[in-house]
């Protein structure tokens, strides 16, 4: 009988013991760090798998990540990221032992975190005043001017936003694909300090939001899904770390 492929989820420091409230999986305890794997039931040829086995299996890669990720510096995997046994996984390990040690070296103490303007209200109508012909096309007026107002003010609100967002952390900011509900979708990571002044700046930017028909919120934390290990270690190279 063959064995099933590792599936490997994740990598991260600290002590733990295998979370009971998720999908199974075990944790493999690797010089440098610790790894969380469980057996691959799937094809390994992605194209072989009816889409909603494979939507299945990736959100069960997600949910085991997001059991550790709040209490741990932990950076995740791809999905699908396979090996034939545990000394192929310590193999693969050791050859990048540096750049992921880095990489969790640069997590610990931060967590990945997105923040979200969402289009909530519809625009106010504008009064009616006249049920004339004039009246009528005046009112028709009011509302595109209304509405123009508001998109601007909308945008402006975004992206001042963004800029705030972007004072409160080092690391780079992500975008999320564009959706008619929301103005703005991004993501970075959040020290402990970064996210209370975040949480602050949402604090204060609320007001303003509701009065646009907007709704701001803070959402995470998240496994660190945009961090590039190549990246942290240019990034430590440039600062000399």
């Amino acid at each position: 009988m063959t064995s099933r492929p590792l599936h490997l989820h994740g990598i991260f420091h600290g002590e733990a013991a295998p979370c009971s409230d998720t999908p199974a999986h075990r944790i493999i305890a690797l010089p440098a760090f610790n790894a969380l794997v469980s057996d691959y039931a799937l094809d390994p040829d992605t194209a072989n798998i009816p889409p909603d086995n494979l939507a299945d299996a990736a959100l069960e890669h997600h949910h085991i990540l997001q059991a550790y990720c709040a209490d741990h510096a932990l950076l995740p995997m791809r999905f699908g990221t396979l090996f034939s046994g545990i000394p192929a996984l310590e193999n693969a390990m050791q050859r990048e032992r540096e750049r992921y040690v880095r990489a969790l070296q640069t997590l610990a103490g931060h967590r990945e975190y997105s923040v979200e303007v969402l289009i909530g209200e519809t625009v106010p109508a504008a009064p009616t005043s006249s049920a004339t012909g004039r009246g009528f096309l005046s009112d028709r007026k009011q509302l595109r001017d209304l509405r123009r107002n508001i998109s601007l003010d909308r945008q402006t609100f975004a992206r001042d936003l963004l800029h705030r967002v972007g004072t409160v952390t080092a690391h780079p900011l992500h975008s999320g694909a564009p959706k008619p509900d929301k103005l703005l979708d991004v993501t970075t990571l959040l020290s402990e300090v970064a996210l209370a002044d975040l949480r602050r700046i949402a604090a204060d930017a609320d007001t303003r939001a509701k009065e646009l028909g907007l709704k701001l919120r803070i959402m995470g934390p998240w496994p660190a899904y945009h961090v590039d290990p190549d990246a942290l270690l240019q990034e430590a190279a440039c600062h000399g770390a």
